[in-house]
């Protein structure tokens, strides 16, 4: 027996949506499956976002400030979203979808309630966990040769539950990060699992899911405010953070939370391997040939020349480095201007510098440690809390 469930969509879809058709590998894009690095800086975004309510929710200090924060990183369908779901019970289907011909069963049922417009029906978005929507692929599959969009079930696509990705997710983190032997490494989950307590924690997630999510949430929690116990000169987050506005409007408070998440962001960012991605992605679109890998790994040309180069100041740019020759400078520019390869690289309003890493007009100081920054080396005067008129040391 199978029981189906439709629910109301909130994001209404167009008539006009298709399911994606299958493409020949050579034809996509290599950034259909490598990371680029506008998707990086979007990880960085939310790393922040995450941060700040984190921050907020613990730091006695800073816990008025929580009902100030969006509930969520805002995108165009966050109003529809917020709706609450409307489900409706659509029946009962006396077939056993653990097989190919219970799940043909189940879904022939559910094409009762897809739309047709012209005669051609609205794709409709079916889920299940993972096990269950292989099947209806299997089934699909099956009837791939069926004489029309019904016979051959191809109104309907599969997709895993969200619900499930999260345990996929979880499990991969939890193969790499909870390993017995590291119960004696001070700070491993391992050893933290013994140190609070954690005893139903265990490597399986699907068997206890909430209990390795509470001990992966506590771990990041913690790491957090540590961290910015660190940063603001705590000693413990009942203090006071240095240099928290305390008596001034609450938008200088939430701006000083805000830098405050960067700077925990920033001191935990692993630099993604640009020049890695940048050779997987000329190799997959050429004939690498005997090209050498510091040869694609920068620059356009795809050639090794004993030239000055200069870097892009754009965080979303694909290559980084360019040979000047390339692409046409004469001579290389002063070290406190900014350089963009291309107009949609000047326009994306973000930066390889600052905390912020957002093209701001404002005026940037240079870390003292220049190149051998930690961080950015560059750094809006602002981002820094430190006022325009300020007197600055020599470094």
């Amino acid at each position: 027996m199978t029981m189906c469930f439709a629910v109301k969509d909130r994001v209404q879809a167009s008539a006009e949506v298709r399911p994606s058709t299958t493409s020949e590998a050579c034809s996509l894009s290599p950034y259909d499956f490598l990371p680029a690095p506008d998707v990086h800086d979007r990880k960085r975004v939310r790393m922040v976002f995450v941060v700040e309510h984190i921050l907020a929710d613990h730091i006695d200090q800073l816990q008025h400030l929580k009902k100030k924060l969006n509930p969520c990183i805002p995108h165009r369908y966050t109003k529809a979203m917020q709706e609450q779901s409307e489900f409706v019970n659509v029946g009962v289907v006396d077939a056993n979808p653990s097989s190919t011909t219970g799940m043909i069963e189940v879904l022939q049922h559910l094409q009762q309630y897809v739309a047709v417009t012209k005669n051609t029906p609205v794709p409709c978005l079916v889920s299940g966990d993972g096990l269950s929507v292989k099947r209806i692929i299997h089934a699909q599959q099956s009837r791939s040769n069926g004489e029309d969009w019904h016979h051959r079930l191809d109104s309907m696509w599969a997709a895993p539950q969200e619900f499930h990705k999260e345990i996929l997710l979880l499990q991969d983190s939890n193969n790499k990060f909870f390993v017995g032997a590291s119960e004696i490494d001070r700070g491993t989950i391992a050893q933290l699992k013994s140190e609070f307590n954690h005893r139903s924690l265990c490597k399986d997630v699907m068997s206890n899911f909430q209990h390795v999510w509470d001990m992966y949430e506590f771990a990041t929690e913690g790491y957090v405010l540590l961290c910015a116990i660190r940063l603001r000169g705590m000693h413990a987050i009942d203090d006071m953070p240095a240099g928290f506005p305390a008596y001034q409007p609450v938008k200088a408070q939430l701006d000083w939370l805000h830098q405050l998440a960067q700077e925990v962001v920033e001191f935990c960012w692993e630099t993604p391997d640009n020049q890695g991605i940048a050779i997987a992605a000329k190799s997959f679109v050429e004939e690498p040939g005997d090209i050498s890998d510091d040869a694609l790994a920068f620059c356009s040309c795809d050639n090794e020349k004993d030239e000055d180069m200069i870097l892009c100041c754009s965080s979303t740019c694909k290559i980084g480095w360019y040979h000047i020759s390339c692409v046409g400078v004469l001579e290389l520019p002063s070290i406190d201007s900014t350089w963009y390869c291309s107009e949609a690289c000047a326009t994306s309003g973000r930066s390889i510098y600052c905390l912020c890493h957002r093209t701001l007009d404002e005026e940037m100081i240079q870390c003292g440690r220049m190149q051998n920054c930690r961080g950015s080396e560059w750094y809006h005067m602002s981002c820094k809390g430190i006022q325009p008129q300020a007197s600055l040391p020599g470094k």
